[in-house]
């Protein structure tokens, strides 16, 4: 579910909770007993007039985990609810407004990247094979140059250097003689001088990877289409949640092999 299309917090909540296992029985009890008050309050919340205290819906974005993003969405859902007077619900439907416009860029979406100068992220952007080697680092059975090299299938001379470089700016680590990934996430903004580099490395790989046997988990598709203007604003945030949803799983998984998903999603007649 996407919390920036939410109007209304109560709403939002128990759609929420009835899309978990089991219809989220028995998560009302449990938010009670994160937020220190009685069963009865959450009720006469979610299936009455109450409304939240601004703290116990602080309390409930801790609860659901939510990103400081949707945290600050869902304050203000609360706070639109509890106003009292008409100046105070426009002055809050901006800010929804606001944090709505923001969710609707990518690194507002993702994991912060790490801070690198600018000379290193043209070299790291320069080529697949810097990211491609950061991310072969970071499989469980990979912890040397060879087996970085293997794995992506660029002469090792090359990896060497490539390596050096990572390990040179924080990218990766080293530790006990094994080569391993670095703790965080590299992310470009989309107005970087180095996006449209990132972008075709890896498309370019994409297209390479068309022209060999397919294994079954792969995925190529084409899809040119016409459509209404809401729409592609709609389409638009469904790939943003499945973005945001991969980099979360992304997270948990045991690092075996090596995938680049590439989401191309754009206009290409020369009027709306």
């Amino acid at each position: 579910m996407n919390i920036f299309e939410a109007k209304n917090y109560k709403d939002f909540i128990r759609t929420f909770i009835k899309k978990m296992p089991k219809k989220g029985r028995g998560q009302f009890r449990r938010m009670a007993l994160h937020l220190g008050i009685h069963p009865v309050v959450i009720t006469q919340v979610f299936n009455g007039d109450r409304d939240l205290s601004l703290e116990q819906a602080a309390g409930l974005t801790h609860f659901f985990s939510f990103s400081s993003l949707e945290s600050e969405y869902f304050i203000s859902l609360v706070e639109w609810s509890r106003a009292g007077n008409e100046s105070l619900r426009t002055l809050v439907k901006a800010r929804l407004n606001k944090l709505t416009e923001q969710s609707q860029k990518l690194e507002n979406r993702v994991p912060k990247n790490i801070e690198i100068s600018a000379e290193a992220k043209a070299i790291f952007y320069s080529a697949w094979y810097y990211s491609g080697a950061r991310l072969a680092s970071s499989l469980v059975q990979n912890d040397s140059v060879d087996d970085i090299a293997k794995t992506i299938n660029v002469d090792r001379a090359k990896v060497a250097q490539v390596i050096e470089f990572l390990l040179a700016n924080d990218l990766c680590v080293a530790k006990n003689g094994r080569i391993k990934e670095g703790p965080q996430f590299t992310h470009l903004t989309a107005d970087s001088p180095f996006v449209a580099k990132h972008h075709t490395n890896w498309r370019l790989k994409s297209i390479n990877a068309m022209e060999r046997p397919k294994s079954g988990s792969e995925l190529f598709y084409t899809l040119p289409m016409s459509l209404s203007q809401d729409l592609t604003l709609k389409i638009r945030t469904q790939l943003l949640n499945l973005i945001e949803d991969v980099t979360k799983q992304i997270k948990d998984s045991r690092l075996e092999t090596l995938y680049c998903m590439n989401i191309d999603w754009f206009r290409f007649s020369e009027t709306n």
